[in-house]
């Protein structure tokens, strides 16, 4: 995505971002709360993740509580993480 549109993965994070936006990236523990910065958009738990939930609190808050139970160090293998491999024949 980024080659084909010439941007980096921070440059739509921080535009969520100027607009209050907060971040839980999925990775294979579970949610991890992360505020992206330019030398680090990502979490270092975030391998091989494309799921990313965009909050924006207090107006989310109460969908977020909701997650509490999906975040990293609360219940093992609470999000499952699947890396499909493809093959072109």
């Amino acid at each position: 995505m980024e080659k084909a549109f010439g941007y980096q993965p921070w440059e739509p994070l921080s535009l969520l971002l100027d607009l209050g936006y907060r971040f839980l990236f999925a990775c294979p523990g579970g949610l991890v709360d992360h505020l992206p910065t330019e030398a680090m958009p990502f979490p270092k738990e975030f391998e091989m993740g494309y799921n990313v939930i965009a909050y924006h609190p207090p107006r989310d808050q109460e969908r977020k509580e909701g997650l509490r139970r999906l975040m990293a160090g609360r219940l093992p293998g609470a999000v499952a993480i699947h890396r499909h491999r493809f093959r072109i024949a």
